[in-house]
């Protein structure tokens, strides 16, 4: 995955769930646990936070 702003593969992912590590160490499936809506990316490069898929 690429920032849509730089160009860098530095990006890593977030989320906005709360609780999320503790429900998914608690055997919750994380795939059930992030909603598109709710997906996001953030580039360590230029500190652009951007939608998972991008919204064109």
């Amino acid at each position: 995955m690429e920032c849509p702003l730089c160009g860098s593969r530095a990006v890593v992912a977030r989320t906005s769930v709360d609780d999320y590590i503790s429900k998914v160490q608690q055997g919750a499936d994380p795939y059930d646990l992030i909603y598109i809506e709710k997906a996001e990316a953030e580039c360590k490069s230029c500190g652009h936070v951007f939608s998972v898929p991008p919204n064109d």
